[in-house]
């Protein structure tokens, strides 16, 4: 993946709005440089190292955290 894909990977990754919308599009970003991980980490508010795929790891980490307690909206919406 070029740096142009990457850069509209990422950009989509931090567009989308639920974690599980996060997931899927960085299950493509494997490749991902340090950059693009950097941004991604600072949206997420993850502490990063200097190892890439330990930084995939840590992302994807918290990521599957975050879907696990993700609230739908639609389905809550018929509670009030």
């Amino acid at each position: 993946m070029d740096k142009e894909e990457m850069t509209a990977k990422m950009m989509d990754f931090l567009d989308a709005k639920t974690a599980s919308e996060k997931i899927r599009i960085f299950e493509d970003m494997r490749e991902a440089d340090e950059h693009v991980l950097a941004n991604i980490a600072v949206s997420l508010d993850v502490i990063i190292t200097d190892d890439a795929e330990e930084n995939y790891n840590r992302i994807m980490s918290e990521l599957k955290l975050r879907k696990r307690f993700e609230v739908n909206a639609d389905r809550l919406s018929g509670l009030r």
